[in-house]
């Protein structure tokens, strides 16, 4: 689905990758790292904010580069670090905003919105709720939710695990995974929590712009 090729003819210090990776579909993949700076750039990069003369960035086989950025974005979903949730609106009001924005098909959005956050942990009663009056964990819920809600083929989700060993978290986790597996989606959780691998198929180590290979889950 999401590959990076180094050009090996073009010499230059600004490596942000030192080999070459393939995130496919189906998969959920942690990207370790303890650097903000390195994700921003790394989520530039994957966004197509930021061109690397020393990568080739293909999406479905096609170069980054030769596809319409704003189609492109449409099929990708981020939740950055810091969310961007509107704090007078409800949960609701929060992911059906999204949907407006994404031009969502969907003839009920409000019951879509609704049923796609009690699917995720907020149920009704929370969704109707300011997101100022949200604890962390659901917020961040909330923040995902509304990047889910637009059905991207790739979702990159950073610093979920900060709030550590939260049971809506780990809840979370799972339904993730179930939907990477269910719907082929590609997951890129980054994050330094050390136990990132134990809801990964997948694992690499981002560190001084360069990504390395640690481990596949048995």
């Amino acid at each position: 689905m999401l590959e990076l090729k180094e050009k090996q003819s073009l010499q230059n210090n600004e490596h942000l990758w030192q080999t070459n990776v393939h995130f496919e579909k189906g998969r959920m993949y942690g990207v370790a790292t303890q650097s903000k700076a390195d994700v921003d750039k790394f989520v530039e990069v994957l966004l197509g904010l930021k061109k690397f003369e020393n990568i080739h960035i293909l999406f479905d086989h096609k170069n980054l580069e030769e596809i319409n950025k704003n189609d492109y974005r449409k099929k990708v979903g981020c939740s950055f670090r810091e969310d961007t949730l509107i704090d007078n609106y409800s949960a609701v009001e929060n992911v059906m905003l999204a949907m407006e924005i994404s031009d969502i098909q969907e003839k009920h959005k409000q019951l879509f919105a609704s049923a796609l956050l009690q699917r995720y942990g907020i149920d009704e009663a929370l969704g109707k709720t300011r997101v100022s009056k949200l604890e962390p964990t659901q917020r961040k819920i909330v923040e995902i939710v509304r990047v889910l809600a637009k059905d991207p083929d790739l979702i990159i989700v950073d610093n979920l695990l900060s709030e550590k060993g939260s049971p809506q978290i780990i809840q979370f986790l799972e339904e993730l995974k179930k939907l990477a597996v269910m719907k082929n989606k590609c997951v890129i959780l980054l994050d330094d929590n050390p136990k990132l691998d134990e809801y990964t198929d997948e694992l690499w180590g981002l560190s001084n712009c360069r990504l390395h290979y640690i481990k596949t889950s048995q």
